[in-house]
């Protein structure tokens, strides 16, 4: 069952995958992702990076859907949203497999430089193509660069991951990936 804490901060992500903001869920919003990221690294319809990331989020989607649209109407709400993450919570291997395995493939797409390390300028463009503002992201990235580097590296960011699924510390510094508490 989530927690108080889970309860409280999974909505911001699942308000991420709602791209359009219709209080849904849809494949739609993995269309309008698949749009928006692959502008923003320069990935056009016939190169092999917008044709592994449209089968990575055509995957991703199916595999969503088949899970949390428990009533089968194409669409997925909060509450079947929050039901589906509770369950992925509670099995190692499909936490692994679906939260791990796409945290990992988001972070390869605003690595740009491939150097398996995040910049600050790297996470703005993230947040920038996410339609969040740039004060914003200093400022979290600020609270995720716990070692002042100037960078988050690809350990580090499954570290945050694993924070904002499962800690209980609402100061937990992965609990501000998706936007402030």
């Amino acid at each position: 069952m989530l927690s108080q804490l889970q309860k409280q901060k999974l909505p911001r992500l699942f308000a991420k995958y709602d791209a359009d903001k219709n209080g849904f869920i849809e494949q739609a919003d993995f269309e309008r992702f698949l749009k928006t990221y692959s502008q923003f690294r320069g990935w056009t319809p016939d190169s092999p990076e917008y044709n592994s990331f449209q089968s990575k989020l055509t995957s991703r989607w199916n595999s969503m859907q088949k899970y949390a649209d428990t009533n089968r109407d194409d669409k997925i709400s909060l509450d079947e949203w929050l039901v589906y993450i509770d369950n992925v919570l509670n099995d190692q291997e499909a936490y692994e497999a679906q939260l791990h395995g796409i945290a990992a493939f988001a972070f390869s797409v605003f690595d740009i430089n491939g150097d398996n390390q995040l910049s600050l300028e790297e996470y703005r463009q993230f947040y920038k193509a996410g339609g969040l503002g740039e004060n914003e992201a200093n400022e979290i990235f600020r609270r995720l660069n716990l070692s002042d580097d100037g960078s988050i590296s690809k350990e580090k960011y499954l570290e945050l991951i694993d924070q904002f699924f499962r800690s209980e510390d609402p100061e937990a510094p992965g609990n501000f990936l998706f936007g402030k508490v």
